[in-house]
C-alpha cells in the first residue's frame, strides 16, 4: 500500500496545476475549538464552541496546537478552476497535506475526481489512531484526517464550480451552515462524513424535484405521459419545440442518472459505526435516528427515480416519433 501511496503522490505532483504566481488572496477556513467534555452524557452542560471563519496563509497553515482533551475542526476551502488547476500555491498546498497528515492516496482520487466515500488506515496503525477520509460528490471533494486521540479533524474542501443547484459560494455556505447546526458532533471521526451525508441527501432531493418538474413540462407540451394524460396534445408542435423538448428531457435523463449515483454514495456514507466511545450519547443517538430516516428515504427515492427515468425514456421516444 505504501508503494501505491508513493506512486499516487508522484503522479499527483506531475499532473496537478497550481496558482503559483500572482496568488495573494488568503484561503477561507472554518475553525472550531471546544473541549471534548462537551459531548459526554455525564456533563449535560455543553461548552460553547468557538466558530469562526479565518484566513489561512503559509504562516498559519500548520496545525493548531491544542491541549490534552481539546477537540476541534479546521476545514480549509480550496477553489479549483474548471481545468482542474487548484487556486493555491503548490508549496502552500503541500504544507497543508504534510501538516494535516493527509494520506497521499487521496490526492490521486482528488486529481481523478473520484466520486464516492473511502477511508484509509495505514498498515502500521499510528499510535494516535489517525485515519484519513475522502468524500467526492457533485457538490464537493473533501479530504480530512481525524486524530482519535485528540478528537481533531483537519482537512480541506474543494467545492465544485456548480452542482446544478448552486455555485461554489452556495456549496461552501451550505456546508458551513450544516457544520454550525451539528457542532456537538465535531469530536467524532465521522462528523464530516455525516455533514456530507446531509448535504448529499439535500442535493438528491433538489435535483430529483427539478428533474420531475422538467419532465412534467415536457409531457405537458407533447400531451403524452401519465401525468398529463388528461391534457390533449396540441394541434401542432413545431420542430423548434421538439428540439427544445429533446434537449430538456436529455438533460433530465442525465440528471436522474446522477441521482442514482448519489443515492449509492449516500448509502455508503450512512454506514456510520453504532458502537464505540460516547456512542451512547444522546446527540449520537439522534444522529443514528436521522440516518435510519435517511436510509428509508433513499430507498423510496431510488424507486421514484427508476419510475421517472422510464417516463424520460418514453418522452424521448415520443419526440422521435413526432419528429
Amino acid at each position: 500500500m505504501d508503494q501505491l501511496r508513493d506512486r499516487a503522490h508522484t503522479e499527483f505532483l506531475d499532473d496537478q496545476e497550481f496558482d503559483d504566481e500572482g496568488f495573494s488572496t488568503p484561503l477561507h477556513a472554518i475553525r472550531l475549538l471546544a473541549r471534548i467534555e462537551a459531548i459526554r452524557p455525564s456533563n449535560p452542560t455543553r461548552n460553547k464552541w468557538n466558530l469562526e471563519r479565518v484566513p489561512v496563509t503559509m504562516a498559519n497553515s500548520k496545525p493548531i496546537e491544542t491541549n490534552d482533551g481539546d477537540s476541534g475542526l479546521l476545514f480549509v476551502r480550496i477553489d479549483r478552476h474548471p481545468s482542474g488547476r487548484l487556486h493555491i500555491p503548490k508549496q502552500a498546498f503541500l504544507e497543508l497535506v504534510r501538516s494535516f497528515r493527509i494520506d497521499h492516496y487521496t490526492l490521486h482520487m482528488l486529481r481523478r475526481e473520484s466520486y464516492g466515500f473511502a477511508e484509509f488506515h495505514r498498515r502500521k496503525v499510528a499510535k494516535d489512531g489517525t485515519v484519513t477520509f475522502y468524500v467526492g460528490t457533485m457538490s464537493a471533494f473533501i479530504i480530512w484526517p481525524h486524530v482519535n486521540s485528540t478528537g481533531w479533524s483537519r482537512g480541506f474542501i474543494v467545492p465544485c464550480i456548480s452542482d446544478s443547484i448552486g455555485g461554489r459560494e452556495d456549496i461552501f455556505s451550505r456546508y458551513a451552515q450544516n457544520i454550525k447546526t451539528h457542532l456537538e458532533l465535531v469530536p467524532f471521526p465521522w462528523f464530516l462524513r455525516y455533514i456530507a451525508t446531509v448535504e448529499t441527501v439535500q442535493w438528491i432531493d433538489r435535483t430529483y424535484e427539478n428533474a420531475l418538474h422538467s419532465l412534467r413540462r415536457a409531457e405537458r407540451i407533447t400531451g403524452y405521459g401519465c401525468w398529463e394524460s388528461w391534457n390533449p396534445a396540441p394541434a401542432e408542435i413545431h420542430i423548434e419545440d421538439l428540439a427544445e423538448i429533446s434537449k430538456r428531457v436529455g438533460f433530465t435523463a442525465a440528471a436522474l442518472a446522477n441521482v442514482v449515483r448519489h443515492i449509492k454514495i449516500a448509502t455508503q456514507l450512512i454506514q456510520i459505526p453504532r458502537s464505540g466511545p460516547a456512542m451512547d450519547a444522546e446527540d449520537v443517538q439522534e444522529v443514528h435516528h436521522a440516518l435510519d430516516i435517511i436510509r428509508d428515504q433513499m430507498s423510496v427515492r431510488s424507486t421514484d427515480t427508476e419510475y421517472i427515468q422510464e417516463r424520460a425514456r418514453t418522452q424521448l421516444q415520443v419526440v422521435s416519433y413526432l419528429g
